[in-house]
């Protein structure tokens, strides 16, 4: 951006472990441990709570479709919630498009790999080191899903994703443009 470069340090979580169900739908519930993971200060200011590692781990998850599908459908969740950050609520708007692609081998098992889009929308006033602020953003992801038929679950995610964005100072009446681009994995391991 044109404010330089940054990145954030997720390292206070490597190690960190929490548990959540899972269910076949592809829903998520049953939190437990995530008021003991360390709270994280991302490059763009934000503070990774408990509530929005929750609500990270609810949208890593596909909604599965209610009827059979074959290689080559789509199907789409689209969802909207309210997200707590700095003392303010900003409103989350996702549509995620989903594809059946094809039965591939990965971590050994044989797995349905799902691609997807997403195109999120943030919006909302906050509250930073004592200044209102209003963030505009949107996201846009792709990746692929593994669903392994054995376990049957998913068992791995890969996505890459970028945002463009501002961040309006009240106070100051100025504009920060906000570019993110992340990439990222989550692998389950079975003990």
């Amino acid at each position: 951006s044109d404010m330089g470069a940054a990145s954030s340090d997720f390292s206070a979580l490597v190690g960190k472990k929490a548990k959540f169900v899972l269910k076949a739908d592809g829903t998520v519930e049953g939190f437990e441990g995530f008021e003991a993971i360390p709270e994280v200060t991302t490059a763009s200011g934000e503070v990774l709570t408990k509530d929005l590692y929750e609500l990270g781990v609810k949208g890593t998850f596909p909604k599965l479709p209610d009827k059979p599908v074959k290689f080559g459908d789509t199907w789409n969740d689209v969802q909207g919630e309210d997200v707590p950050l700095g003392g303010g609520t900003l409103r989350s708007d996702n549509e995620t498009i989903y594809t059946l692609a094809e039965e591939v081998e990965k971590n050994g098992m044989a797995c349905l790999r799902i691609e997807f889009t997403d195109k999120n929308t943030l919006t909302g006033d906050f509250e930073q080191q004592g200044q209102l602020l209003t963030l505009e953003r949107e996201t846009k992801s792709t990746g692929n899903m593994y669903f392994s038929l054995e376990k049957g679950m998913f068992i791995l995610y890969e996505s890459e994703a970028n945002a463009e964005g501002v961040i309006y100072v009240q106070s100051a009446g100025i504009d920060i443009p906000q570019t993110i681009s992340t990439k990222g994995s989550v692998t389950v391991r079975f003990e």
